[in-house]
């Protein structure tokens, strides 16, 4: 993925983020083309956003690393399971 192509794949996402038409979002390979050192950071923007604006986010990874970053912004946020799940009602 090029340099350009990355910067308007978050471009867009955050701009999905920022003015939803729903309130879930779906991202497929969220950590495309980010090295594992900025994926915290990455999931602090995320889990900003969405909780400011309650929107729910759905993610896909295949990545170890993205899914121990998000566990690290869970333990340094004190993140609690109310807060990163949502029940279902039906």
């Amino acid at each position: 993925m090029s340099l350009g192509t990355l910067i308007e794949f978050y471009f867009k996402l955050i701009i999905c983020i920022t003015i939803p038409e729903e309130p879930i979002l779906l991202v497929d390979e969220i950590d495309s083309g980010l090295h594992f050192t900025v994926m915290t950071d990455m999931w602090k923007v995320v889990w900003e956003i969405a909780k400011k604006l309650n929107i729910q986010v759905f993610a896909t990874t295949h990545s170890w690393d993205c899914w121990q970053s998000l566990g690290e912004l869970i333990t340094e946020e004190k993140i609690t399971d109310n807060e990163i799940t949502r029940p279902i009602q039906f």
